[in-house]
């Protein structure tokens, strides 16, 4: 399977971030410089969403303590908003992802705002 990679493993990489990077890498070569640049942008998405579940976890930790001196119905919701906005913003960049993904189908490439920088260097 070692050459220029089927179209449909830029979705791939998006849906299944890290994973899919993982399998492009075993599967192909890194002789393809836009599937190299897809392969580093989804395996950033990927680290951020951990990053975001990490962020969510441990506010809830630290906010359930607080339970025990306040209100309980208070701090629940909080823990609850927070979650949800959370989990929003990661819903939301896993979506764009996907999108990007069609879109690098396509051969259309898009370089995300903030990680196509980072995934060109």
């Amino acid at each position: 399977m070692d050459g220029k990679p089927d179209s449909f493993w830029y979705v791939i990489l998006y849906v299944l971030p890290i994973l899919g990077a993982i399998a492009v890498s075993v599967l192909y070569s890194s002789s393809d410089d836009r599937m190299k640049f897809h392969k580093i942008q989804s395996s950033i998405v990927g680290i951020v969403l951990i990053i975001l579940f990490i962020i969510g976890r441990v506010l809830v930790i630290l906010l359930i303590p607080t339970a025990t001196n306040f209100n309980y119905s208070a701090v629940f919701s909080e823990i609850g908003l927070v979650s949800l906005i959370l989990g929003l913003i990661s819903l939301l960049l896993w979506l764009y992802g996907i999108f990007v993904g069609i879109r690098a189908m396509d051969g259309k490439d898009m370089e995300m705002p903030v990680i196509g920088k980072y995934a060109k260097n």
